[in-house]
């Protein structure tokens, strides 16, 4: 059989294909189970807000909220890649914030909002974000700046409203509510509860910082005792201490 040149051109052009998806294929392969070393960049969907908070079940699933976009829209957004890819499981159009992301296991998780447009809003998943209900508010006024999610019973929420804020805390799931501590002044805007009785307080000023800690946290309207002096620095989601505290 004669080859002529452009049956020759055609098989070159199909080896040169065939090798250089072999490349790719290998390329992609050693990238996924052989990622850079160090902190490398993860590329997000090209409209999203910035990131407000995130957590990770595992190595591979994730979930993150969002502040609001251009329309007053926030979002939920999943990872089940370790972060490759991001799918919208849930939006709030009210021009509320998501403020914290909570997830228990693979299935049950529990986000929150600022208050806008008359409420603010607590959310729960039982399916790993593919639907979504609407819990029960503390008061009226309140609004969701910290989360602590001990079970699927037991939540803790922290304000810093004036009037209304305050720690606290459900044992039934948010079908209702109970006033764990108040202080006129000293409001938290961060919780951290260990279990049931212990648990720490905070607000996130870095000129007037404070840290409060309970060990009998499940009297009502227990005050959180004031920590020994020391400087307290708040970045992001969590707190440093610069000196120990009791």
């Amino acid at each position: 059989m004669k080859h002529t040149s452009h049956t020759r051109t055609v098989r070159f052009l199909s080896s040169l294909f065939y090798f250089f998806s072999v490349f790719i294929f290998i390329n992609a392969f050693n990238f996924q189970h052989n990622p850079p070393s160090g902190w490398y960049k993860h590329i997000l969907p090209q409209t999203l807000p910035p990131l407000n908070d995130l957590t990770f079940q595992d190595s591979l699933t994730g979930y993150a909220i969002t502040l609001q976009d251009a329309d007053s829209i926030g979002y939920v957004i999943k990872t089940t890649n370790g972060g490759d890819n991001w799918i919208y499981i849930l939006e709030e159009p009210q021009g509320r914030t998501f403020t914290d992301i909570e997830f228990l296991n693979a299935a049950t998780g529990f986000v929150c909002t600022q208050w806008n447009r008359g409420t603010s809003r607590l959310y729960k998943t039982s399916n790993g974000g593919d639907t979504w209900e609407l819990l029960n508010n503390p008061p009226t006024l309140f609004t969701y700046d910290d989360l602590c999610v001990l079970n699927e019973s037991e939540i803790w929420a922290a304000n810093d409203l004036g009037l209304e804020g305050g720690v606290f805390r459900s044992t039934d799931g948010a079908v209702t509510w109970q006033n764990r501590y108040y202080e006129l002044g000293r409001q938290p805007d961060r919780i951290h509860m260990i279990n049931s009785r212990i648990g720490f307080i905070s607000d996130g000023d870095n000129v007037t910082s404070w840290l409060r800690k309970t060990t009998d946290a499940e009297r009502a309207g227990q005050r959180f005792p004031t920590a020994t002096a020391g400087t307290i620095f708040f970045s992001g989601f969590s707190c440093r201490l610069a000196n120990s505290f009791r």
